[in-house]
Formats: structure tokens, C-alpha cells, sequence
């Protein structure tokens, strides 16, 4: 029902939730304070990342962007200096090529994470492959942990299993809560 509710917005509308979405998370003070962000490069039917990406840079921070290895938890971090930097990889995500330097969880202020669905006490819903859960409850990862959503894919409730791990903030469109 989510993802369906994802890859049925036009991209019109992915462009200018998205872009709300994205104007919503730089307001917030610790984003604006972060020097080193997480983020995930979007998929034509996800929240794009892009002028987080540039808001990160202008300022002198570092931006990095997650591989997968598809047996290996948690994700590898990996600091680029442009989008156009990441290539096609496994599941058609983007990501850094192997010859970007690695940056460590410990490194991180905010990780920016994807989603099919959340919930405003900051549950999520991932597409199964736990990378994310997996980088969440690493005891290196110490930073700030944000869902970031379209408003329609924010409900009430979501199935958990133990395994799954909540984010601290989730920012939609239309509203942005600390969890």
C-alpha cells in the first residue's frame, strides 16, 4: 500500500514535495549545524536528496552516501564530492564508487534514511533488506538518525519486528517531528 502510494506521485509532485520535504529538514537547527550528513541518493519515486546535498556542501561539510554489500551489515559510508560521482549498483541504487574514501560511522552527525513508510513516534518501514536497521543499531553510529517521507507515506502504524529500528526525527512535506 505504501510503496504503491510512492510510485503512483507524479514526478512533478516527487519534485515539488520533495523539494518541501528537503526546505522542511534545512530549517532544522541540528541539520544546519551538521558538518558531516548521510544521505541516501533517491530513486525516481523517493524523497530526492539533492539540495540537501548542496546545502551541505555550500557550507564546507562533508556529504556521504551508503554501499551496499548485500550480505553485509551495517552499510559502508562513503564521502563524494558530487552526485554525479555515484554509479548504478546493486538493486539500481546509486552509490560511490569503491575508490571513494570511507567515512566512518562515528563520523556521522545526521544519516538522512530512506523509507517506504513511517510513523510520527519514528518507526519505519524498509524494503526488507535491514542495511539501514542494520547501520542504526550499530554502536559506532552516534549521530542523528532522520526518516524522511513523503507526508502520504507517514501513518499511524506500521508492522515492527525486533530487528527494526526507529529514526529521531521524521520530515515530511508537510511537517517535521522529533520522535
Amino acid at each position: 500500500m505504501l510503496e504503491a502510494r510512492r510510485r503512483a506521485l507524479s514526478s512533478e509532485e516527487v519534485v515539488a514535495k520533495g523539494r518541501e520535504a528537503q526546505k522542511r529538514l534545512l530549517s532544522l537547527s541540528f541539520f544546519q549545524t551538521a558538518q558531516v550528513v548521510g544521505l541516501y541518493a533517491a530513486q525516481a519515486f523517493e524523497v530526492p536528496t539533492s539540495a540537501l546535498a548542496a546545502a551541505i556542501r555550500q557550507r564546507g561539510g562533508t556529504v556521504c552516501y551508503p554501499r551496499v554489500v548485500p550480505a553485509l551489515r551495517p552499510l559502508t559510508f562513503h564521502a563524494v564530492s558530487s552526485e554525479e560521482a555515484l554509479l548504478a549498483a546493486v538493486y539500481g541504487i546509486r552509490e560511490p564508487a569503491p575508490s571513494a574514501p570511507e567515512t566512518p560511522l562515528q563520523a556521522i552527525d545526521v544519516l538522512v534514511v530512506p523509507g517506504v513508510g513511517f510513523t510520527r513516534d519514528g518507526q519505519r518501514l524498509g524494503r526488507g533488506g535491514g542495511h539501514y536497521d542494520g547501520t542504526l543499531a550499530d554502536p559506532r553510529f552516534r549521530g542523528l538518525s532522520v526518516g524522511l517521507a513523503f507526508a502520504d507515506c507517514v501513518i499511524d502504524k506500521l508492522p515492527t519486528e525486533g530487528h527494526d529500528r526507529n529514526v529521531n526525527w521524521v520530515v515530511s512535506d508537510i511537517e517535521a517531528v522529533s520522535t
